[in-house]
């Protein structure tokens, strides 16, 4: 115990007080022995019928805040009432799809400050709603804010405003028990990854990507992905956007399915993880690492359950 605390202290002390994401520290490359080309699904993931009962390890995903955001093929302002009824749809498939003891981080933020609307306290009593169990929560810090100036009655008592610097990662799970790793199942997660990654604040820079209105950085799903689940395993996010979690997740050798009801942001995605399976090989080649590359043409979705 007292090695360990003595290694958190001083990489805290190196990260300048800061423990900030650092794929090449938290991460044990050696342990992945295949790479599986993502799937991605042009579709509603209200309906996930393609994905069989029981067979994702870990969903990460970032939800509509339904503040009016201009997303392509989605109304981003809606009336509460039918907010709520869709992402409780969304979760029960989720739900559905997780397998025993699986687990899911959903990427949420609070709202508003006339009134102040707890989204993520709302998110949370639908996560138990449909069956899961609550986890705990990280608090993402994104760095400064920068140009914001919503902070109300400027250098004066009267009417001031926080602003928000951070937003929430909700994880739940489907059950109690530990998971087991599949065929070939590797841990990838180092020691230094597991001590920062199991502390409740991580410090990662918000994405600067402009090709979609909500991109988390992939410090997110990787830290999620590295830490909740082994190599082999499937993992899904319901709102893939621009494919950042299916990144991390190809890069980790895990499984990644991404739905996303979009058109435009598929072919997008299907672009990037493209140039990202072309670097990926030519980096193992360079290494000489004995990495296969599962490819998607020859291993279609049902195989994998």
């Amino acid at each position: 115990m007292k090695e360990t605390n003595k290694l958190l202290n001083d990489l805290i002390k190196n990260h300048n007080s800061n423990i900030r994401f650092d794929k090449d520290l938290e991460t044990d490359f050696t342990k992945i022995n295949k790479f599986w080309d993502p799937i991605i699904i042009n579709s509603d993931s209200s309906d996930m019928r393609s994905i069989k009962d029981n067979s994702v390890t870990l969903t990460f995903t970032s939800i509509p805040y339904n503040v009016g955001k201009k997303y392509d093929g989605y109304n981003d302002k809606q009336l509460w009432s039918n907010y709520i009824e869709m992402i409780y749809s969304i979760f029960k498939e989720i739900y559905r799809v997780t397998r025993a003891n699986g687990r899911v981080g959903i990427n949420i933020a609070n709202l508003g400050r006339k009134p102040y609307l707890n989204l993520v306290g709302l998110i949370s009593y639908l996560l138990q709603k449909v069956g899961f169990q609550l986890n705990g929560e990280v608090i993402w810090h994104k760095g400064q804010s920068g140009n914001g100036t919503s902070w109300g009655s400027w250098l004066s008592s009267s009417n001031p405003s926080l602003r928000d610097v951070h937003e929430y990662i909700v994880f739940a799970r489907k059950g109690n028990k530990k998971i087991t790793p599949p065929p070939g199942g590797e841990n990838t997660i180092t020691r230094q990854g597991f001590l920062f990654t199991s502390m409740s604040y991580w410090q990662i820079n918000a994405s600067q990507n402009k090709k979609h209105p909500a991109v988390f950085p992939i410090g997110l799903p990787w830290r999620a992905i590295n830490f909740l689940t082994f190599t082999n395993d499937i993992v899904l996010d319901i709102a893939a956007g621009t494919g950042t979690t299916l990144k991390a997740a190809y890069e980790l050798g895990r499984k990644a399915i991404g739905y996303d009801i979009s058109k435009k942001y598929t072919e997008i995605m299907r672009k990037d993880i493209n140039e990202l399976g072309d670097k990926l090989r030519n980096e193992y080649n360079k290494k000489g690492w004995q990495t296969w590359f599962e490819d998607l043409n020859k291993n279609p979705l049902e195989d994998w359950f």
